[in-house]
C-alpha cells in the first residue's frame, strides 16, 4: 500500500517538474521570439533608385506622356517611359527633367501623370516637395518613418564616395532624411537615391539592394551635397 502511494506521488512529482520546464522553455521562446521581432524593427532592407535618362534606354514603340491636365508633354520611347516610371524621374535627350504627378484618367485610361520641374530640381523632386539629394535623400513608408526623419544608417558611416562626375567625393557620415516616397516602398524598406548610374552600379558592389541594415541614433545634419 505504502508503495503504491508513494509511486503515485513519485509520478506526480515529475509530473510537476516537466511541466514547470515547459513553461521555462515556453517563456524563453517567447521572449527570443519578442526580441527577434523587437531587434527586425531596428532594421531595414535597402535599395537604390536613380534618374532614368533617355538616352540609356532608346528604341521600342511610341508612348505618350501626359500632365494631370491631360496635355501631352512628350513622346518616348517605351523602354524609358516604362524607368521612367519605376525611378520617379527622368531627363529627356534636350536635358528637361520630369517628375511623376500622381494619376488621371485621360482619354478613357488611367495614367501615370507626369510635370517638368523647374532648374531648382537639378536631380528631381520628392513627395515633402524639397529636391532630390544623391546618398542623402531616402524614400520610405510614411506609416513607419514619417518625412523629414534624420535617419542614421552606421554601415554607411566612414564609407569613402569616390567621385563620379559631380557627385560623390566625400566619406559618408551614415545620415539620411526621408524626404521620398514610393508605391514600392512599403514596410521596413528604405530605398536610397543613388543619382546616377555609374554611382548606383558602385554602391551596388559595396552594399547590395536587399541588404538588411540597422538603424541606430545618431547626431545628424544631413549636408545639402
Amino acid at each position: 500500500m505504502k508503495t503504491a502511494r508513494a509511486q503515485r506521488r513519485s509520478a506526480w512529482h515529475v509530473a510537476a517538474l516537466v511541466g514547470s520546464l515547459l513553461v521555462v522553455v515556453a517563456v524563453q521562446l517567447l521572449a527570443l521570439s519578442t526580441s527577434g521581432a523587437r531587434s527586425r524593427k531596428r532594421h531595414v532592407k535597402i535599395s537604390y533608385y536613380t534618374i532614368a535618362d533617355q538616352q540609356d534606354f532608346p528604341g521600342g514603340s511610341q508612348v505618350t506622356l501626359y500632365d494631370r491636365s491631360c496635355r501631352v508633354l512628350a513622346k518616348v520611347g517605351e523602354r524609358f517611359a516604362k524607368r521612367l516610371r519605376l525611378e520617379g524621374t527622368g531627363r529627356l535627350r534636350d536635358g528637361r527633367l520630369l517628375n511623376v504627378h500622381g494619376y488621371r484618367s485621360c482619354h478613357g485610361r488611367r495614367r501615370v501623370c507626369f510635370r517638368f520641374l523647374s532648374p531648382a530640381f537639378r536631380r528631381g523632386r520628392a513627395a515633402s516637395g524639397r529636391p532630390l539629394l544623391p546618398l542623402r535623400t531616402i524614400a520610405v513608408d510614411p506609416a513607419v518613418v514619417a518625412h523629414g526623419a534624420v535617419v542614421f544608417l552606421p554601415r554607411f558611416a566612414g564609407l569613402s564616395i569616390p567621385r563620379f562626375g559631380n557627385l560623390g567625393g566625400f566619406v559618408h557620415d551614415g545620415c539620411f532624411r526621408a524626404d521620398d516616397s514610393g508605391g514600392a516602398i512599403r514596410g521596413q524598406r528604405i530605398d536610397i537615391f543613388a543619382g546616377s548610374r555609374r554611382l548606383w552600379r558602385w554602391l551596388e558592389r559595396q552594399i547590395p539592394t536587399h541588404s538588411w541594415l540597422r538603424i541606430a541614433r545618431g547626431r545628424c545634419k544631413p549636408a545639402d551635397r
